[in-house]
């Protein structure tokens, strides 16, 4: 186990640290409880290619599955694409008990307080916030979070199996290097700096159909240094 002042070091060193979020927080168990309930028609379907950026109802079948195959042909020619599902922190999810109890957790002074220790950055304000999901065919290809002070994924995935993909694997400043590779554990936590540090990273493609989906609270914060 990391004690914080390791995973600090981390921090400093490499611009990335990922930790056991339910050693130091364990309310994390109960914020996270749920999140797999949560109904179908309050996700939505996100989806990146060559011809632009799109977000769908999961029901609208027909124009997802032609998204999606362009998002394929880009990421095997090397073009940035992406595709996962989301659960938005919008106006129209506010009655999402379960977004809203895991974003007050990402919110809350205890958090707060974890994250400074961590990046010697003091948590101003989320600015943005949803629980992302991947299941067979879904990918993030490598890519660079701008902005912002440091951004936050805390896994809720439970019992993956990493034949199937969904992981996340850390780059080298040039893109050419694997400098670390995660697979999605419960509570796992990755924090990575997006203002002084540049860490690529990407989402393998999920390869089946895992008897649950691949889950993970995702934060991104403004943060005056401390």
């Amino acid at each position: 186990m990391s004690t914080l002042d390791e995973i600090r070091a981390a921090f400093v060193r490499d611009g990335f640290a990922h930790f056991n979020l339910a050693t130091h927080l364990p309310e994390v168990q109960v914020a996270a409880s749920g999140l797999e309930l949560v109904p179908e028609h309050a996700w939505s379907h996100i989806v990146k290619n060559h011809e632009g950026e799109f977000e769908y109802p999961l029901d609208r079948f027909s124009e997802l599955a032609g998204h999606q195959r362009l998002a394929e042909d880009d990421l095997r020619a090397g073009r940035f694409s992406f595709s996962f599902e989301r659960l938005n922190d919008t106006p129209a999810n506010a009655t999402i008990l379960e977004l809203q109890c895991m974003k007050g957790l990402l919110n809350s002074p205890a958090m707060s307080e974890l994250l400074l220790h961590v990046t010697a950055r003091k948590p101003s304000r989320i600015v943005q916030c949803y629980v992302s999901r991947f299941r067979k065919g879904h990918f993030i290809y490598t890519h660079r979070d701008p902005g912002q002070s440091f951004g936050v994924a805390v896994n809720l995935t439970r019992f993956w199996d990493p034949n199937h993909g969904g992981l996340t694997v850390i780059l080298d400043e040039g893109g050419s290097a694997v400098r670390a590779c995660l697979v999605p554990v419960a509570f796992q936590t990755l924090v990575f700096d997006t203002s002084e540090r540049s860490t690529p990273h990407f989402v393998s493609m999920v390869s089946a159909t895992p008897p649950c989906a691949r889950m993970a609270a995702i934060a991104r914060y403004d943060a005056t240094v401390e």
